[in-house]
């Protein structure tokens, strides 16, 4: 089954030099933006790429989205008149996750605080750990155990952890 998907705007102009698109989002859809991890990004050639989300700047009449740096600035100049789409509702089920996905993701507490983003991340063999670059400099380092990890949501960019205080290793 093909989850159903919303346009949220059209790209009318980009600068790959800073990963970013210009969008004019149709009215109603302001509000798809909140805390936006991940988009689809259709191309006039039906092409369809998957891309992260680091940043959502308000601009007049429409929005900045920043990409992270793991889209190449070719694709982003590709992104002109581009239909972008995100997951219409979320998925009933949540679905496993792999390691390697969790890079890049947003990490918030359970009350919806950014705490970071995951860096970098360590396959230790009995449990893996993730490293979560703070907004205003330093890092954690995080165990990827059920007690940490409340729930993981690839499709929104987002993780979602309990009180990390017992487990948590910070580094300034």
């Amino acid at each position: 089954m093909t989850p159903r998907r919303a346009d949220i705007g059209v790209v009318r102009s980009v600068s790959p030099a800073r990963r970013e698109i210009r969008v004019t989002p149709p009215a109603g859809a302001e509000n798809l933006f909140d805390r936006l991890g991940l988009v689809e990004v259709v191309l006039a050639d039906k092409v369809v790429l998957r891309c992260r989300v680091q940043e959502v700047r308000d601009e007049t009449g429409g929005k900045i989205l920043t990409l992270t740096p793991g889209v190449p600035r070719e694709t982003v100049a590709r992104m002109k008149g581009a239909t972008l789409q995100v997951a219409a509702e979320p998925e009933a089920e949540e679905r496993a996750y792999t390691l390697e996905e969790l890079n890049g993701l947003t990490v918030l507490d359970k009350t919806g605080s950014v705490l970071g983003v995951v860096t970098s991340l360590y396959s230790a063999g009995v449990n893996d750990a993730i490293e979560v670059t703070r907004p205003g400099g330093g890092t954690i380092l995080l165990p990827v155990i059920e007690q940490v990890i409340a729930a993981v949501n690839v499709e929104r960019g987002e993780v979602v952890v309990n009180d990390i205080a017992p487990y948590a290793v910070e580094e300034d």
